[in-house]
């Protein structure tokens, strides 16, 4: 695995703060890699599925404050690493203090699976074909192709999900809203247990038996072949068919 000395490199200056940060580019081969296993602190993951045999990795290591100085310590309370091992890609990263964190932005092949833990991060994972579990603050999940296990623990939840027959679909959200998108006419198994204090709407997958009652729904359709489980506190709750 890669670690990296922490070395300022350019300072951004915005009204009232200043950011101090690092950044980093490299490429690997993705050869035998079908996950990636991931667990950060706070920053941002962004992973993009692409027509392609590496990694792309672009990354960025930050700090924030009102002075240039204090923005410079929060940046060397971060650590980070990157590297492969096994059939996974790993990533790792750590900030001592609030203000601070590491970016990772990242291409790499279409078929790829997630195991990410970024407990005061966000996410972001676009065209890909996998099983897909991820825990953070905030979720964004668009053109994903089997099953995923979504958690987003203070931030909302935005997923656009094409199961196959037998995949599962798990969403939940401790305090924000979720927008879910899956194709009509499907085989679903589908559970809403929403917030009472928020609202919820269920399009039509093609629904031929649906129970209600006071945030909650229930629908079956086709062979019911996939199980979507959605569990929301503390915000609103979409499902959107995708024709």
């Amino acid at each position: 695995m890669r670690a990296f000395p922490l070395l300022i490199a350019s300072t951004v200056f915005s009204v009232g703060c200043t950011t101090v940060q690092n950044t980093f580019t490299d490429q690997l081969s993705a050869s035998g890699v079908s996950i990636i296993a991931a667990e950060l602190d706070s920053g941002t993951l962004s992973y993009r599925g692409a027509s392609t045999q590496d990694f792309t990795i672009d990354g960025r290591s930050w700090g924030m404050a009102s002075k240039a100085e204090r923005a410079e310590e929060r940046l060397s309370g971060n650590t980070y690493a990157y590297g492969l091992a096994g059939s996974s890609l790993v990533l790792q990263s750590h900030s001592e203090t609030g203000l601070a964190g590491v970016d990772f932005d990242i291409t790499g092949p279409m078929a790829m699976s997630t195991s990410v833990d970024a407990s005061s991060g966000s996410v972001e994972l676009s065209n890909m074909s996998g099983f897909q579990q991820v825990s953070a603050q905030s979720i964004d999940a668009q053109d994903l192709y089997g099953g995923v296990d979504l958690l987003a623990t203070s931030g909302s939840l935005d997923a656009e999900v094409y199961p196959g027959p037998g995949d599962s679909i798990r969403i939940e959200t401790y305090s924000g809203d979720v927008e879910l998108t899956l194709p009509w006419g499907q085989g679903y198994d589908i559970q809403v247990w929403g917030d009472p204090e928020y609202t919820m709407e269920v399009e039509d997958l093609g629904f031929y038996s649906a129970a209600t009652a006071p945030a909650y729904f229930a629908g079956v359709s086709g062979n019911a072949s996939v199980r979507v489980d959605v569990f929301v506190t503390g915000g609103s709750v979409r499902i959107d068919s995708a024709w």
